[in-house]
């Protein structure tokens, strides 16, 4: 999801690969079916009638997603989270100042704690997951070598409790497989149809001790009424098994306007 993902991967030349198609070591991303993600999302909130969207951007990075939402939505209410220290120092050098953005240097999770953080040579892809020995050993440039520290972690709805807010129009999760403690950490939220759209990027390739599993990831969000409306993978490993995807999933009432629109 985040513009700097393929930077996770080794980049390999290679003539035989199609037009918007760019291999990184094992990899194939797939950069149009990323955008084209994206501008659904953005007709499926227009669609919805929401003009001026309050965007929770979970695993904020540098800012990456805050440049592209604020592109389509000049005046949108953004709260961002990122746990990393040197990162949030970017993040915040970049956006700390702008209106109606507010950045949170903690990951959101299921509980409040300080917790170890997996701190990547490369910061796209730090966790509070340990990457995989394998990953460790096929990253040839060693980008998921990591520094274990210490950070916070806040939960989504005591995060609405404290700041107030009484709607959440997008949630978008890029939390390298930490994906289902962030909801279960929302769960008020989810339950109380508080969220209109979820924007995850889950991963199907074994990078992370633990990682979030996409049928539990589902079943839990089902359990809940929020019903998947778009998957789309963008990224490939050399033998076309699918590595990771953007997904939409939508809450029932959200739904249930476009069904009947």
């Amino acid at each position: 999801m985040k513009d700097d993902n393929k930077n996770i991967f080794e980049k390999s030349g290679n003539s035989s690969i199609g037009p918007g198609q760019e291999i990184f070591g094992k990899t194939i991303n797939l950069e149009d079916r990323e955008r084209e993600s994206f501008s659904r999302l953005q007709r499926l909130i227009t669609k919805l009638g929401i003009v001026i969207p309050t965007i929770f951007d979970v695993g904020a990075n540098v800012g990456q997603s805050i440049e592209k939402f604020r592109q389509v939505w000049p005046e949108a209410e953004i709260h961002s989270f990122e746990p990393n220290p040197p990162t949030f120092a970017i993040l915040y050098e970049k956006w700390g100042n702008t209106p109606g953005i507010f950045l949170s240097s903690v990951a959101l999770s299921d509980s409040v704690k300080t917790a170890p953080f997996h701190a990547t040579r490369i910061s796209e892809a730090a966790s509070l997951l340990s990457p995989t020995e394998r990953m460790r050993t096929i990253s040839v440039e060693h980008k998921y070598d990591y520094e274990l520290i210490s950070i916070q972690t806040e939960t989504l709805d005591n995060y609405c409790i404290e700041s107030d807010c009484l709607k959440i129009d997008i949630l978008k999760i890029d939390v390298q497989g930490s994906e289902l403690t962030v909801l279960k950490g929302a769960h008020a939220q989810l339950q109380g149809g508080i969220i209109s759209a979820i924007y995850v990027e889950t991963t199907f390739a074994d990078c992370y001790e633990g990682q979030t599993n996409y049928s539990d990831l589902s079943a839990y969000l089902g359990s809940l009424g929020y019903q998947l409306w778009d998957i789309s993978p963008f990224l490939y490993t050399r033998r076309d098994r699918m590595w990771a995807a953007n997904s939409i999933y939508l809450s029932k009432t959200a739904s249930e306007t476009l069904e009947n629109s």
